[in-house]
């Protein structure tokens, strides 16, 4: 799924698993007009949300729906230690999840001892660069590598309608060393 807002790290690592033997199909979900997620909000003044996954739905989940033939199995990588997310409610019928890594009892690191034994480099955790569930350290660590992809979040946040944040209750530059931030502040 490119929602239009993937971490350049996650686009590149799909391109390098898709070949010959493993054929990855990408689906652009259908955002009302706008070209990508981020564009979306910014049409609409809002940013994804922690309380009710607007973006999930609207972005994957809806998009996925539309490319399945049914009956179909579809495969989520959502593991034991994030059993909590399981939402079989959201699948429609003739669809069947399976939840290979959950059944299995795999945390994050044995898939990426798996990932590891197949030689392959261990890829960073996906999400979009304006998703809610963003730890504070992601941030951190999307800032060294993505200054650029902070100040567009930030400036989604600055059009949103709500009185509201893209990561916790505090602006998404508030996680980020404040000497460097005023570095890239001043190249603007």
């Amino acid at each position: 799924m490119d929602t239009g807002c993937e971490k350049p790290e996650t686009l590149d690592y799909v391109k390098m698993i898709d070949n010959d033997v493993h054929k990855v199909t990408t689906l652009i979900p259908d955002f009302e007009g706008s070209q990508s997620l981020y564009d979306h909000c910014k049409k609409k003044n809002i940013i994804p949300s922690l309380c009710n996954r607007w973006c999930t739905g609207k972005a994957k989940i809806r998009t996925m729906r539309k490319y399945m033939e049914r009956p179909c199995n579809v495969h989520i990588g959502i593991g034991w230690y994030e059993r909590g997310r399981i939402a079989e409610k959201t699948f429609k019928k003739g669809i069947t999840p399976q939840y290979i890594l959950e059944r299995e009892g795999y945390t994050r690191q044995d898939c990426i001892s798996l990932i590891q034994e197949y030689k392959l480099p261990v890829p960073i955790k996906s999400s979009c660069f304006i998703c809610p569930f963003m730890k504070k350290k992601e941030v951190k660590q999307l800032w060294v590598n993505h200054p650029d992809l902070v100040m567009k979040a930030s400036e989604l946040e600055k059009t949103c309608k709500y009185d509201t944040y893209i990561v916790g209750h505090k602006p998404i530059l508030s996680y980020v060393p404040h000497k460097t931030r005023k570095l890239i502040e001043c190249e603007n």
